[in-house]
């Protein structure tokens, strides 16, 4: 995937893509998270703007139910963690 880079005084605040999700394909732009290997895609986001992911399109999409949790590290401080608690 080709990415676009956003910089701020030759620093590297945050690339972005395009990606294809789903069958039949549904084209979005995602963030790409450099320091992990997660990747978001924005559905069902009411604060959100631009395209997002629609579970109902696709025919491979699942379902799930339950918490997922994500933790990351705090830059500068490898002790402190910063959670992320996402319930569908």
């Amino acid at each position: 995937m080709p990415l676009t880079g956003h910089f701020d005084r030759n620093l590297d605040l945050l690339y972005y893509g395009e990606v294809m999700v789903g069958t039949p394909a549904q084209s979005l732009t995602v963030q790409v998270d450099t320091g992990s290997a997660d990747l978001w895609v924005p559905a069902n986001c009411p604060k959100c703007t631009g395209k997002q992911f629609k579970p109902g399109q696709s025919q491979t999409y699942q379902s799930r139910e339950g918490t997922f949790e994500e933790y990351y590290v705090r830059p500068f401080d490898p002790f402190a963690r910063l959670g992320i608690l996402i319930e569908f």
